[in-house]
């Protein structure tokens, strides 16, 4: 903050003013720093904590904070613990310090062997649009990875030249990488969507200029902590269909990256009524702005959220949080990374500090978290290259695919759609790829639905991770398909149902144009594509022969169904049975998708007609009947006790539950768990061959 110049009468006022408040604060204790404790360590439940069960500094230090010596450590020590540990942590700024360097110091303190270039437009038109740039000052004869450094400061402050990001930067350009710090509009300019514009922009930029500067595109890593860790995570997982791309320049290029770092990380606006109750408790003194995340409309709150953008598909992640963080709270690392592997995430790296490094978690534990970041980003980015980068335009398709290709990534393009992006419904979402098999007679067909929770995902995720699914059916003579449906930001459960169901009936409604049999349909997916699959197995025929529309005059049911570490029924109340848990498991986990199911965050609206009328219509336990198809059960995980909600979500109980009920029925089911004998796994095509009466080649 600016102060103009006043009397120093006054201004010593207002110092002393701001003394006095601040040591009020620091001799109150955190109430969630002690409930974060107790939620911790406390095993049994009995409101304190015994040196058998403490963990990390609390178990070090037991003895000491144990006052009484009764062999406890109760409330009542652990909030004297928090006094002194905030009254520690007051000492040192929370926030990182924004020193900036003049153009003239940071000359100096370029290393040997890197060339420095200030204040680079990445766009025209305002003062904040200027990055740094730091590169290898000889080019060399290979493309080059590159490291973009965010700033944080609440989205209200910061630069680029901070010293946590630009010493940083020198550094890794020493060791061969191109960086770039980049500054951007603040909220007190802009509002949020366009903050994350600029940064993306800035990327863009970077992937527009790989030719001058020796960039590998497709080597592209990003780091932030606060502000610059949320802004650098949207980098990862936000694509450009989110619309949050802006009306800035190189729009050809991909915004995003392939390798993220990110501290004391903001992961979303959008949250549960307890944790809204928390955050509100947490900044009642700090009155929202005009510009504020709190003033969002839900859409918009939802659209600058990493959490909406969760998937299998994320990039390598590492995340840096501390327990006593009262800025950003550690649960935003520890519920964001949990759903990250929940969903399928192959690399992610959390380390959880419980030593009061509070908000400045990676700059005063840099002698381990330097190390690792500089250890991820070889890991992630260094792979060799034999070419210089492709300086060309990305065009549509590259710039969603923004990693670097695997094996079955290249695998994947090579067995391009005979029809892409096929219309199958009203809603946008609404659409369809198709392989067609070649083949003299109308041909079987398996469909591939995909997950994500119901909140992100879409067709093309069967191209990067099943490709040899769609090579093998096409070999053997069976069409394939994969659908996209509309999400649960804009409908619930039910009518999702809907759209897979359609997509099916559509599918047959082109079969005469499309060489297919009628006869012979799979679908199969994980985790909600898993679900869906099942859902329309075990549905009763949807078919209306009486409608206007043909498309919906045919049949919704399936020959053979795949349900891949997904669910037992979309009617979540009844999975605390299924799994052996608590009926109050959602509200001692702070679940709450189950209530986006069925489009309320209230969870008293739960057992309502008119959601009851929505989970009656999801649950696919009630409508198994032995006159469903054949099942494909998997799930490759082991029956161990669950201790979060994506064990809950994701438990092989499912599917052993599932197993149980369709041989008391009569159907035909085969079940993979990870306790099945490798000798007696059976492969989820070899499976749909069989039922689709398909011999192998």
């Amino acid at each position: 903050m600016i102060m103009r110049r006043t009397t120093l009468f006054a201004l010593t006022v207002i110092m002393l003013t701001a003394m006095q408040a601040e040591g009020a604060e620091a001799r109150s204790a955190n109430p969630r720093q002690v409930g974060n404790w107790l939620a911790g360590q406390d095993k049994n439940g009995d409101g304190r904590i015994a040196k058998d069960e403490a963990t990390g500094l609390m178990k070090r230090f037991f003895d000491r904070n144990d006052t009484d010596k009764n062999g406890f450590i109760d409330e009542a020590e652990l909030q004297a613990l928090s006094k002194r540990l905030g009254q520690r942590t007051r000492q040192e700024p929370q926030q990182e310090p924004q020193r900036q360097s003049s153009l003239e110091s940071i000359m100096q303190r370029v290393p040997k062997g890197v060339k420095f270039e200030g204040d680079i437009a990445y766009r025209r038109g305002n003062d904040a649009w200027k990055l740094d740039l730091a590169m290898p000052a000889e080019r060399g004869s290979k493309a080059r990875p590159a490291i973009v450094f965010v700033h944080g400061g609440g989205w209200r402050s910061g630069d680029k030249r901070s010293n946590n990001f630009l010493g940083p930067a020198l550094e890794f350009a020493a060791k061969g990488y191109v960086c770039i710090t980049v500054n951007y509009r603040m909220l007190d300019e802009v509002k949020m969507p366009d903050i994350i514009a600029d940064v993306k922009c800035a990327v863009r930029w970077l992937r527009a200029h790989s030719g001058k500067y020796n960039i590998d595109p497709d080597r592209i890593g990003a780091y932030g902590n606060s502000a610059g860790a949320h802004l650098v995570t949207m980098l990862g997982l936000c694509p450009a269909e989110a619309g949050l791309e802006g009306d800035g320049p190189w729009q050809d290029y991909s915004s995003m990256v392939q390798a993220v770092v990110a501290s004391a990380t903001p992961t979303g606006w959008v949250l549960s009524p307890e944790r809204q109750k928390q955050s509100d408790e947490r900044r009642k003194n700090r009155p929202a702005t005009g510009n504020d995340t709190r003033s969002l409309p839900l859409k918009i709150k939802k659209q600058v959220s990493p959490t909406s953008y969760i998937s299998a598909d994320a990039p390598p992640m590492l995340f840096v949080h501390d327990n006593s963080d009262s800025t950003v709270p550690v649960w935003h690392s520890d519920e964001f990374v949990e759903a990250l592997r929940d969903a399928g995430a192959k690399d992610v790296t959390y380390m959880r500090y419980d030593n009061a490094s509070g908000h400045g978690v990676f700059g005063r534990n840099i002698a381990e978290t330097g190390p690792a970041r500089e250890a991820f980003f070889e890991r992630t980015l260094t792979k060799k290259t034999n070419s210089q980068p492709d300086n060309k335009k990305s065009g549509n398709n590259q710039r969603t695919r923004t990693r670097p290709q695997r094996t079955d990534e290249r695998a994947a393009l090579s067995t391009m759609p005979t029809f892409e992006n096929i219309s199958y419904g009203p809603d946008e979402r609404n659409v369809l790829d198709f392989w067609q098999a070649k083949f003299r007679k109308p041909a079987p067909l398996v469909v591939y639905i995909h997950g994500g929770g119901f909140v992100n995902g879409s067709k093309d995720k069967v191209r990067e991770k099943e490709p040899a699914d769609i090579e093998r059916c096409l070999a053997n003579g069976v069409s394939f398909a994969s659908i996209s449906y509309r999400l649960r930001d804009t409908t619930t459960l039910d009518l999702i149902m809907l759209d897979c169901a359609r997509a099916i009936q559509f599918l047959r409604y082109k079969s005469q144009d499309w060489n297919i049999d009628k006869t012979r349909f799979a679908a199969y997916g994980s985790s909600a594509g898993g679900g869906a699959s099942l859902w329309l197995a075990v549905r009763d025929d949807l078919a209306d022969p009486k409608s206007k529309d043909p498309v919906l005059r045919e049949s919704s049911r399936l020959t053979a169904a795949g349900h891949q570490n997904s669910q037992a029924t979309y009617d979540c109340e009844k999975w605390a049975a299924i799994v052996g848990v608590s009926k109050t498991w959602q509200m001692d986990t702070n679940f709450v998708s189950d209530l986006m199911f069925y489009g309320t965050d209230d969870r008293k609206l739960v057992n309502s007609p008119k959601i009851k009328n929505i989970r009656r219509k999801i649950d696919m336990l009630s409508f198994m009947d032995a006159g469903d198809p054949p099942l494909f059960l998997h799930n490759p995980k082991f029956d161990t006790e669950p201790e979060t909600s994506g064990d809950i979500v994701h438990h092989q109980r499912h599917a052993k539950y599932l197993k149980k009920k369709c041989d008391e029925i009569g159907i035909q089911a085969v079940l993979v768990v990870g306790e099945t004998p490798p000798e007696e796994q059976v492969n989820i095509i070899d499976f749909f061959f069989k039922h689709l009466n398909v011999r192998s080649r």
